[in-house]
């Protein structure tokens, strides 16, 4: 700058931490989960009494009409954490891709600050910010094949929304960490700064900000509701005390 004029550039890149959440993935000790329907005194196809307490010939899986053997994973409730072909195994299920590496954030900002009076100045920013290479988590089969769009299919249209629903044909057990390879999020915003330190018995600092966020999936959407619409947070999530 000259002293009246000032303008600043900074750009930069910055890799995520990765913490503990890397080794808790693939932590086979971690928590592990089966859910089970309970029948309290039903044992071997005859109602007993029941008296409150949980044994395991009172379990049972379920196919959407008749209980079935509890240690077949194909009618578990739920698993998480637990090798569905041997629940007392120690060895991983989830899995990294070989690629997986730290988010990156790349950030531009630029600024030209004009001195109007003295003690007086004007500023205005632009800051461009783009997050990618974030995590994506996907299915896992016990094949080691990874969930895909092809394993879910039509099953409907929303009344209200008429947006078009999937049905998935099969459950992943297991889950699997990669980076998305063109999905990401942008954020740009525009700023206008005022600022005049105290003098002749007044100051001023105010300041006007236009932002703009976006997410661009770029066809790197499946996860957890498969290719479904999910709930976006338009607004941002507002707790019961304050609403």
């Amino acid at each position: 700058g000259d002293g009246k004029n000032v303008i600043k550039v900074s750009a930069a890149r910055y890799g995520s931490q990765g913490g503990f959440d890397l080794a808790y993935f693939i932590n086979p000790l971690g928590w592990r989960e089966i859910d089970l329907y309970w029948q309290d005194g039903y044992v071997g196809g005859v109602q007993g009494d029941a008296d409150g307490r949980v044994t395991a010939d009172e379990l049972y899986g379920w196919d959407g009409a008749t209980l079935q053997d509890p240690s077949d994973s194909d009618y578990w409730l739920w698993s998480s954490g637990v090798n569905i072909a041997d629940p007392t195994s120690t060895s991983p299920t989830n899995a990294f891709s070989p690629n997986f590496n730290s988010p990156l954030l790349d950030e531009l900002t630029i600024s030209y600050e004009r001195e109007l009076m003295p003690d007086f100045a004007a500023r205005l920013e632009f800051f461009y910010k783009k997050a990618h290479k974030q995590v994506w988590e996907r299915g896992l089969f016990a094949d080691g094949t990874v969930d895909s769009a092809s394993n879910y299919s039509e099953a409907g249209t929303g009344p209200e929304t008429g947006a078009t629903y999937y049905g998935r044909t099969a459950r992943p057990p297991y889950d699997y960490q990669q980076n998305y390879d063109k999905r990401y999020d942008r954020y740009m915003a525009g700023q206008i700064v005022l600022k005049k330190r105290l003098s002749n018995k007044w100051m001023l600092d105010a300041s006007f900000t236009y932002a703009d966020w976006k997410r661009f999936h770029k066809g790197e959407y499946l996860g957890s509701i498969g290719p479904n619409n999910g709930a976006f947070s338009d607004g941002g999530q507002v707790g019961p005390e304050s609403s």
